[in-house]
Formats: structure tokens, sequence, C-alpha cells
């Protein structure tokens, strides 16, 4: 029987020829997908003023007539600026060229290191010219007087001047000697008035052809847009309608947001460059600020572009150091203010691709298409994430570009925990903690950990060692946020007596369940509740005569699924037969609602049913309060019995939810 073909290789090998071709489109068909490229751009840019007019009451044909008029005068308008601003600097450029040559003379006359170093790069390059050229120095009287004769190798061969050819061959009338130098002059024939022409506009048809091709491919997606909407979906097949509509809303929506908030901010920084270059005495500083306005549409360069070129300037131009210093500090205050203030407050969520993934795409960009690619390189690959996340062969995109974390939180305190490295860990959950609450991370994160370790363990990928690693140093992890953060306000009442100690918090399973019930007996001491622990090497018999022994008014059982629930029934059974009226919370350390699990143990004597680590705390609170001693205020606390707490996910991620229950 002949072997089966690998398909996994033949299909990656195909995803690599898909590529290449893709690759090797978009660089040889450049010249006719930047005007479409372009005209995407703009389409996106203009659709939300489009929109606007047409719902005044105009027409669709004269909105998008109205609207591409309006953007071309704008653009004509600034370029003619820059051009016009730019002819008055080029004719003052050469006096300060000659300013700034006598700035840079001034510093290398201050610098005696620069100046020996030069004189003596001088010196070596004189004598490596020199050759084999020798130098003969005859010193007269004193130091005053110096006679310098060079002479070269073959004068010193034969002094006469004369050669032995021409010694030899003088007699016979021959004559040798060095020819006569031929001047040569070259001509040019006249050049054809066409062919001027052509010179003189052969540097901006071609722009000029870009642009008129660009102006009518937005025309016509302004117009068209819908049936180009429909033939985008119609492409990708009926059966994808839901996924292809959210694409094509999401690249709109995020596109048209990014686009339109960097031409409000890069308008901003243009009006603020030409008004501070205009108080600062700077020459043509309309010219700066549209440059800076521009110049932000280029990521990285542009913004640095937009700096030296003024500063540099500012050097030449002014005399003394005061001005141009204080040119080169608004820079860089400015771009302080609009990176990291501005811009995020503008930006917000709305781009959606890592920062990682915008250096590599604007690199990328720029090798396929040159400058032009760069100035597309956000929007481009904005389109190619949101793609990515729609089309399942597209998810690697997703992974390595997309601002989205590839794993989750509790995937990474797993992962970093896996590595022995707890200090990385901690600081995963304390930035978590800033940014949600305790409680959040405790019922998310810290519990998904453990029930990961114990996945890992159960299915016996986890050694010994490492699972109680990881455990042991969740659980010191928790501690210490736990210690570092606030007490809990009472207003929903606390315990108040004797002083006895009325919460026994016990471990059912194993280590991972000890962990879990250190963590619930610490945050019930938080409330101000006394609380106990018992490991779980302890024997049911143990629990119970614990309980009678302390006088414990309300026990907890901790159990991390799968293999704790039959230990926990029992010891639960054990417990309501010995103190029927001793509330039980039993927490079942699980993602989700427990079902009949949950029904089974409330058959077995439950109280009160948990899943997350917040909701056992309360219900063990407010049993404290009834059993243990008052409550500091009039709220009563009635058993539920046949309703679940409402389901909301956590505001720590969307993607880190869990559920409470009470039963």
């Amino acid at each position: 029987m002949p072997p089966r073909p690998n398909t996994k290789v033949g299909n990656r090998l195909t995803v690599l020829v898909a590529a290449a071709v893709v690759l090797a489109g978009l660089y040889f068909a450049k010249d006719v997908l930047l005007p479409i490229a372009l005209a995407i751009l703009f389409t996106f840019l203009l659709l939300p003023v489009t929109r606007r007019i047409e719902r005044l009451g105009v027409g669709r044909l004269p909105a998008v007539l109205g609207t591409i008029v309006i953007a071309t005068a704008v653009l004509g308008g600034i370029t003619w600026l820059v051009a016009y601003q730019f002819s008055e600097l080029g004719r003052d450029l050469p006096r300060y060229k000659t300013a700034l040559l006598e700035r840079i003379g001034a510093i290398k006359n201050s610098t005696n290191v620069v100046e020996s170093v030069t004189n003596t790069i001088d010196e070596i390059d004189e004598q490596l010219k020199s050759g084999s050229e020798t130098t003969e120095v005859e010193v007269g009287k004193g130091d005053a007087e110096k006679s310098v004769k060079v002479v070269s190798d073959a004068d010193s061969r034969d002094p006469t001047g004369d050669s032995w050819w021409q010694r030899t061959l003088a007699p016979l009338g021959v004559q040798l000697g060095r020819p006569e130098p031929v001047e040569i002059k070259v001509s040019h024939a006249p050049v054809s008035p066409l062919t001027q022409v052509k010179e003189w506009l052969g540097p901006i048809l071609s722009p000029l052809i870009t642009g008129g091709l660009v102006v009518v491919l937005v025309a016509f997606f302004l117009l068209q847009r819908e049936d180009l909407r429909n033939r985008i979906v119609e492409l990708f097949g009926a059966a994808n309608l839901y996924a292809t509509t959210e694409a094509i809303e999401d690249a709109e929506e995020r596109v048209s947001k990014y686009l339109r908030a960097q031409f409000v901010l890069n308008t901003a920084m243009g009006c603020t460059v030409g008004v501070a270059m205009w108080l600062f005495g700077m020459p043509t500083p309309v010219l700066w600020g549209a440059l800076a306005m521009l110049l932000r549409f280029v990521p990285y360069l542009g913004p640095t572009l937009a700096t030296v070129l003024p500063v540099v300037l500012s050097f030449a131009v002014f005399e003394g150091w005061a001005r141009p210093i204080g040119v080169l500090s608004f820079f860089v205050v400015a771009e302080l203010i609009f990176n990291n203030v501005l811009e995020p407050l503008a930006y917000g969520n709305s781009i959606g691709v890592s920062a990682t993934g915008v250096i590599v795409s604007a690199l990328f960009w720029t090798w396929l298409w040159g400058p032009v690619g760069l100035v597309l390189a956000m929007p481009l690959t904005v389109c190619v994430v949101i793609m990515s996340r729609y089309i399942p062969q597209m998810r690697t995109i997703t992974i390595l570009m997309s601002e989205r974390s590839a794993l989750l939180i509790e995937e990474r305190i797993y992962q970093r925990l896996l590595a022995y490295d707890d200090e990385e860990a901690a600081c995963i959950v304390k930035d978590q903690i800033e940014r949600a609450s305790l409680d959040a991370v405790m019922d998310g994160a810290v519990l998904a950990t453990l029930r990961l370790a114990e996945r890992d363990r159960h299915a016996g990928a986890l050694d010994s060692d490492r699972a109680e690693f990881v455990i042991r140093s969740m659980q010191e992890i928790a501690a210490e946020a736990i210690e570092g953060a606030e007490p809990e306000s009472d207003g929903d009442g606390a315990a108040t007596g004797d002083g006895r100690k009325s919460v026994l918090c016990v471990a059912v399973g194993d280590r991972a369940d000890e962990a879990a019930n250190a963590m619930l007996a610490m945050l019930v001491r938080r409330t101000g509740v006394d609380a106990e622990t018992i490991g779980a090497g302890a024997l049911p018999a143990e629990v119970v005569e614990a309980v009678n022994r302390d006088g414990v008014g309300v026990v907890a059982l901790s159990i991390l699924p799968p293999l704790s629930t039959r230990d926990g029934r029992y010891l639960c059974r054990c417990l309501r037969a010995r103190y029927p009226d001793v509330p039980i919370v039993v927490g079942i350390w699980q993602d989700g609602d427990p079902g009949a699990l949950g029904e089974r143990f409330r058959g077995d004597g439950g109280t009160y049913i948990a899943t997350t680590l917040s909701a056992a705390v309360k219900r063990i609170r407010q049993c404290a309060c009834t059993t243990g001693g008052t409550l500091k205020d009039d709220k009563s606390v009635r058993r539920v019995d046949d309703e679940f707490d409402s389901r909301k996910p956590h505001p720590i991620d969307a993607r880190v939810g869990t559920t409470d229950a009470t039963t």
C-alpha cells in the first residue's frame, strides 16, 4: 500500500506559494495598486463628510462632487502655499548658508581637538599624495632662508632630461618627444521645443496623472459605495454574511476614526508650529507649519524631519544660542504632549495594531511601495489585521500584529510560573488589580490559574515539583495582594460579638484546594470576621470535631473540581448530620454555573453554593453576622434556596469572566 501524502506539508507549501504570488503581484503592480489604495484611503476620510451633507437633504451626486471639490481645493491651497514659501526660503538660502557655515566654523575654532585631528589628517593625506617624489631641502644661513627643489624619479635617473632613445635616434633625424595636446570641443545639437516641454513636465506628469486617477476613483467609490459593499459580500459568499458584514463595519469604523483623528491632530500640530515659529521670528513660518502637518502623516520619519529642518535653520538665522535652543525645546515639548497625551485620547483603541506591528508594517510597506507605502502603512495594516480576525487562515497575522494580547491573563500568569518567574507573575497580578479590583482579579485570573495547574497536573503534563511551585507561588502572590489592599468597609454589616472563631475554612481535596482555601480565609479576615483553616489532609471526623471544639458558627468548604467533589459531598453530609443549624458555604471554584453539581451539594446539606471567592466571602460574612454576633445595620439576611446570583463578567478582561451562583 503506497504511503499517504502528508496533507499538512502540502497545505503549508500552498500557503507559502500563495504568499509569494501575492507579494510579487503587489510589487510589480504597484503602479496600478497605488492609486487604488490612495483612493480607498481618501474615501474612508471623506465618507463621513459626504454622509453629513446627504443628511442635510442634498443629493448624493452634488454631495460627492462638493466634498471632492472642497478637498481638492484644500490640498491644492496647501501645496501652493508650501511651494510659495519654499521659493522664498530658496532665495534667502545662500545667506542662511553663509551664516550657518560661520556658526559651524566658530564651533570648530573653539574646539582644539577637532582642529588638531583635521590638520593631522590633512598632513597624512599630502604625504600619501606625494607618491614617489623626494624633496631636497637646502638650508642657508639661519632658518630664514630655505630653498626647496623637488626632483622626480625620472629626472634623478637622467639629469639631462633626454632619454636613451632620444640620444640614440637624434643623429638619424628622428625626434621623439611628448605629443602636443589637442583641444577637443563638445557641441550639442539645439534642443527642440517639444523636448524642452518633455523635460519640464516629466517630473510632474506622473504625479499629476496619479492624482487625477485618485480623484476619479474616490468619486466612483463614494457614489457606488453600497454596490461595492454588496460585491465584497458576494465575493466572500452568502454563507459568511455575518462575518463579512462585521469585518466591513469594523474596518470602516476603525480606519475612518483613525484617519479623522490623525487629520485633526496633524492640523492642530501644524497650526501650533506655525504660530510658534512666527513668535520666534523664524522666516516662512507657514512653511514650517504646513510641513509639520503633512510630514506627521509619515510614521516615525515624518515628525523627525519636521523637527530637524526648522531647528537647523534657526541656528543659521538667529545670533546667539537662546532662540535656537528655544525652538528645539518647543518641538521637544510639543512632541511629548501630542504623543503621550493627545494621541492616546484621540486614537483610543481605534487602531487595533500593536507597537511592534506598527514598526514592522512601516518597514514592509516602505520596502514594497517606497515612500507612498510608508504613508499608507497604518491604514493598510489596520485593514489586514481586521481581515485576519474573520478569516481563520490569516489567524497568524492577528496573533503577531494585533494589539490584543496573544494570551489570556491567567495564561500569562501560568506561563511565567511554569518558567519559575514568580516576580513577573506577581507584577501581572498587581497591574491587573490596579486596572480593575482585588475581587475581580481573585475571582478571575487567580482562580483560573489554579484551574490551569490542576488541569495539567491531572493530565500528567505537569510534574509534582513544578506543580508545587506554581500553586505555592500563586498562594504567596495572592496573600501579598490581599495584605496590600485596604480593608473592606463594613457598610454591609460586620460580625461583632464575643471574639470567638466563627468561621472554619476547610480544604477538601489536594494542594490546589488548600491554596484556594487559604485565599478565602484571608479575604474573610479582611472583612473583620475571624477565620481559621484546616488543610487538605484532615479526615472528616477531625473536621467535625474541630467545629465542636472551637465553637464554629460557619463552615466553608473549598473544592477545586474535578477530583474533590465526592469527598466534599461526604464531608458536607457529615457536618449536616452533626450540626443541623450551622450554615455551610460550599465554594466550587469552577468557571460558570455549577448546575447539577450544585444541586447535589444542596441535597447533601450545603446552605449556599458559590463559584467565586467574592460571592463566598459575602455569604460567609452574612452568616457570621447572624450567628456569631450582631449586624452594624438593620439589614436582614435571608436564605436564598431557589435562585442564583446575577452573572456578570468582571471588568478586568472580557475574556476572563467568571460567574457566581447562589442556591
